[in-house]
């Protein structure tokens, strides 16, 4: 079973793939940091909950979704 933080890598790359946004792009978009983005995507990091509410928006998403509570 894949954890939280596992789901959640997977799920923003998945986002970002669809969206052909690479981390520098989405940085851009977000304002999150680019260097926060490439933390979470090696799992050195983990989202803090407000960086988790600027994804959603932008990729029209629940926080849920990002985490793998629901799959839709």
């Amino acid at each position: 079973m894949a954890t939280t933080a596992e789901i959640f890598v997977k799920r923003l790359k998945e986002l970002m793939q669809e969206k052909q946004k690479s981390s520098y792009a989405l940085a851009d978009a977000t304002g999150i940091p680019r260097t926060t983005i490439s933390g979470w995507l090696t799992r050195v990091k983990n989202p803090n909950l407000d960086y988790l509410v600027t994804l959603a928006n932008y990729f029209d998403c629940t926080v849920d979704y990002l985490i793998g509570r629901t799959n839709h």
